[in-house]
């Protein structure tokens, strides 16, 4: 009988006896390990991990905005904005939340690009032109009555010479006492010649003055028009085609009750983003307000047809806007607070129907 191995007391007995054996065991086959091919490594580029332990390098930057003590200025703005929110906006302050949409309002500054007012150089430069030509023009005037003068002059010289004659024959015809040479020798065809002479220089004289004042009014520049007392003289007048108020004014009362009197005057008007871009515009920082009063023959039917969708947008759904408050939006917490509020009510009145039954 082989000999089998005792397992010493304390210890767990192995799971399978193995026979007791001088002989030693064969080895175990040694297990091929497969090289792994070394990368080459670019001496150029160092790999260098970063340590965050104490003393080693920072940490990578974390959003912080909730820890910030942020200025003072900074968190009333925020409030503001949260206060606009949560009040409720009476219709004739929140209608200028809608304002034109983009489509529309990229044509509309397109067109108004082509009309803005002359900058100081070119209304010196245009002023300048206009001397220039009153200058010539009153120069050809001069001429002109010069030569009338000396046609007149000439016309004196030829009457008084003429009268002269006649002086001479009537004292001859006296002295010989024949009356009837004299009735005869009087020219009727002199007489017409110098009845009309007059006439045509009179006329000459009359046509010169009404191509002068045509040529020296000259057309005023076709151009944008601001300012928030103009633009309502021109609205009330009836000379606005279309007006631009911009939606960020401040202090609204400026503007609130602009579109109520464009509404009553049958002129069209839109809302659009914002004073600055407006007052680009027309050379100054801001403007409340812009108006077109006239527009050349090239632009008149893209002017017309921008118009009409303007009104549709805005004249037309005044009394719709009238009635639309707006703001009211209530916080994250208060909204769920509600919804947790509205589901419990639910629950309620589903367990109570089938008591009531």
């Amino acid at each position: 009988m082989p000999k089998v191995k005792r397992v010493p007391k304390g210890k767990k007995a192995k799971a399978a006896s193995v026979p007791y054996s001088k002989k030693k065991p064969a080895a175990e086959p040694v297990a091929v390990v497969a090289k792994k091919e070394e990368k080459k490594k670019n001496p150029l580029f160092e790999k260098r991990p970063k340590i965050f332990g104490i003393g080693g390098d920072l940490h990578p930057g974390r959003d912080v905005t909730r820890y910030v003590r942020w200025p003072k200025y900074v968190k009333l703005q925020r409030q503001r904005r949260v206060l606009y929110a949560r009040l409720k906006i009476p219709p004739a302050i929140n209608q200028f939340s809608r304002t034109l949409d983009k489509n529309t309002a990229i044509e509309l500054f397109k067109l108004m690009a082509k009309y803005k007012p002359e900058s100081k150089k070119g209304k010196k430069v245009r002023l300048l032109r206009l001397a220039q030509a009153q200058l010539r023009l009153r120069e050809k005037d001069q001429e002109r009555i010069k030569r009338v003068r000396e046609l007149k002059l000439a016309q004196k010289k030829k009457k008084t010479e003429e009268r002269k004659e006649k002086k001479a024959k009537s004292a001859a015809a006296k002295k010989d006492g024949a009356k009837k040479a004299e009735t005869a020798e009087k020219p009727k065809t002199d007489k017409k010649s110098l009845k009309k002479a007059p006439k045509k220089v009179v006329l000459k004289k009359k046509k010169v003055r009404v191509e002068k004042k045509k040529k020296l009014t000259p057309k005023k520049p076709r151009v944008l028009k601001y300012g928030i007392n103009h633009i309502t003289a021109l609205v009330e007048q009836k000379k606005a085609k279309l007006v631009i108020i911009a939606n960020d004014v401040d202090p609204v009362e400026l503007v609130v009750w602009l579109p109520s009197l464009c509404r009553k005057m049958q002129v069209p008007y839109c809302i659009v983003k914002d004073k600055a871009r407006l007052g680009a515009f027309v050379g100054k920082k801001t403007a409340t307000a812009i108006a077109f009063t006239s527009i050349h023959k090239d632009d008149q039917i893209k002017f017309n047809t921008l118009s009409t969708a303007i009104k549709e947008n805005y004249n037309d759904r005044f009394d719709e806007f009238r009635k639309q408050w707006g703001g009211g939006k209530l916080g994250v917490k208060s909204t769920h607070a509600l919804a947790k509020k509205n589901k419990k009510i639910q629950r309620e009145t589903r367990t109570e129907k089938p008591k009531a039954q």
